[in-house]
């Protein structure tokens, strides 16, 4: 044997020893019984002992046969080792947007987030329901001048929608854009907390968290009042128009005042509806009929009424004749 040969097989040995420690055993265990096929010493024993061996042109075939098989035992193992890496990592971020969710949620001292708190129950207030109070959304970053990671949340504040309570900064203008970024450690703990709000006419501004202006103060509570009166008179007004269409109205006609009208005619046989339209106004409705009916001297003539139909029960509470 060469000496370049005993080089390329004490390389192989220490290989497979590298591989055995740090990648896969069983791909070292390839890697070592490589080296013993090919060292004629090692390769007489195994003659001895493996039939397969002694055959003519087995040598060759043996040699490829555990050159590959360790490869692919080696390559097996190292992509099984990265997996198992990667879902380390996806847990550790899992863990660090649960320790800021949590934090989100539950901490009562951090001014920035009083501030989105205050924002989010006007926004529900000034929209008579909580759609604010969704999922919390996390974002991880990679600081591009640090090379560190961070979080960003972003919430879910409509601010187009907001200018309508919301009073500007005399200087800065309008709330336009409320960020927070995070930092936290390997230990999970929070070092790093900032705020950046977009003014109209400032641009953006970044905060200590806990340095953060009081948004409190440039809330305008009597508009959010207002608008909430204005919803309420809506939704009431929906209820009634709901009630008094189903109960009160049917065919297009409102029976109760058809029932009324020829109470009082002529010849009650004679009522022909053809048509009849309403508005609501408070607690009753204002109904238009016309028709025809004869009158005293049997001719068909066409009349229209108005009448007063309280919504709740459909009675007639009055009810005129116009020209």
């Amino acid at each position: 044997m060469t000496n370049i040969e005993k080089i390329a097989i004490v390389l192989m040995s220490l290989i497979g020893l590298v591989i055995t420690f740090s990648a896969s055993v069983l791909g070292g265990f390839f890697i070592f019984l490589f080296v013993s096929i090919v060292y004629p010493k090692t390769y007489k024993i195994w003659e001895k002992n493996v039939s397969f061996l002694r055959q003519k042109g087995a040598k060759p075939i043996a040699i490829i046969i555990v050159f590959f098989g360790g490869l692919m035992v080696t390559a097996l193992t190292s992509s099984s080792k990265l997996d198992t890496t990667s879902d380390t990592d996806n847990k550790n971020k899992i863990n660090e947007s649960e320790i800021l969710i949590s934090y989100i949620k539950n901490d009562s001292t951090d001014k920035s987030l009083q501030n989105i708190r205050t924002l989010q129950e006007s926004g529900n207030k000034f929209r008579r329901m909580n759609r604010y109070y969704a999922n919390i959304s996390l974002k991880e970053h990679i600081d591009t001048v640090t090379k560190t990671k961070y979080w960003q949340y972003i919430p879910h504040i409509d601010f187009f929608e907001a200018q309508a309570f919301l009073k500007p900064k005399r200087r800065k203008g309008l709330i336009e854009g409320y960020i927070i970024n995070f930092k936290i450690d390997s230990l999970g703990n929070i070092v790093s907390k900032k705020t950046k709000i977009e003014y109209s006419k400032a641009g953006v501004i970044e905060y200590d968290n806990n340095k953060v202006p009081d948004v409190s103060k440039l809330i305008n509570y009597k508009e959010i009042e207002r608008h909430q009166n204005v919803l309420i008179a809506q939704e009431k007004h929906k209820k009634n128009l709901e009630h008094f269409e189903d109960e009160c109205i049917f065919s297009g006609r409102c029976l109760n005042l058809m029932s009324y009208v020829k109470y009082n005619m002529h010849d009650p046989s004679s009522f022909e509806h053809l048509y009849t339209t309403y508005v609501l106004n408070g607690d009753y409705a204002v109904v238009k009929m016309a028709f025809k009916g004869k009158n005293l001297f049997n001719v068909t003539v066409v009349n229209t009424v108005v009448a007063k139909v309280r919504i709740k029960d459909c009675a007639v509470i009055s009810c005129n004749y116009i020209k």
